[in-house]
C-alpha cells in the first residue's frame, strides 16, 4: 500500500546554537546522565531570528561515546513570534572520534553521525504553517556550539 511513496526533504534552516559546558548530573553504571544548557544563538533561512536563552539538551552518554540527545528550546523569529523546538537524536561513531569531539576538537562533521528528528510548536498565525510537518536535522558539534541543518520531512 505505501510501496509507491517515498521520503522528500527541503532544506527549512540552519540553527547555530550556543552552549555552556556541560554538568554531570549522574553516573549509573556504564551510561553518564548530563545536561548542556543552550544560552542563545542565531536562525538563518526560511525562518529568521535568534534562540532564546534557558534551554537545554539532555543527554545520556554511553561508555564508548554514543549520546542521546533531547533538546528542548525556544526561537524568537522576526516579529517577535516565539517558536518551541523539540528534538531527539543520536551523535554516534568510532570511540576515538567521538573523545576528540568531547575534548572539544574541530572533527569534521562526516567523521560522526549526528541526527536528530524535530519537531516546531507555535501559536503564531505566520508561522502555524511550521507545525505541520516533521524534521531532520544534520548536526556537528563544536567547542561552544551545535551546528545543525534543519529539513522539513515531507
Amino acid at each position: 500500500m505505501l510501496e509507491h511513496m517515498t521520503v522528500t526533504t527541503r532544506y527549512l534552516c540552519t540553527i547555530e546554537a550556543e552552549v555552556a559546558p556541560p554538568l554531570q548530573i549522574a553516573q549509573h553504571g556504564k551510561l553518564a546522565r548530563r545536561m548542556v544548557p543552550i544560552v542563545g544563538g542565531k536562525v538563518s533561512g526560511r525562518i529568521n531570528g535568534v534562540i532564546l536563552p534557558g534551554g537545554a539538551d539532555w543527554q545520556y552518554v554511553h561508555e564508548d561515546g554514543a549520546t542521546d540527545v533531547e533538546a528542548h528550546y525556544c526561537l524568537e523569529l522576526e516579529g517577535g513570534d516565539v517558536v518551541e523546538v523539540q528534538s531527539s537524536g543520536v551523535r554516534s561513531g568510532d570511540p576515538a572520534v567521538l573523545a576528540r569531539v568531547f575534548a572539544g576538537e574541530a572533527v569534521p562533521p562526516d567523521a560522526y553521525y549526528f541526527r536528530t528528528g524535530i519537531k516546531l510548536r507555535t501559536s503564531a498565525p505566520r508561522y502555524a504553517w511550521l507545525t505541520r510537518f516533521l524534521a531532520i536535522g544534520i548536526a556537528a558539534r563544536s567547542r561552544d556550539g551545535v551546528l545543525i541543518r534543519v529539513f522539513e520531512v515531507g
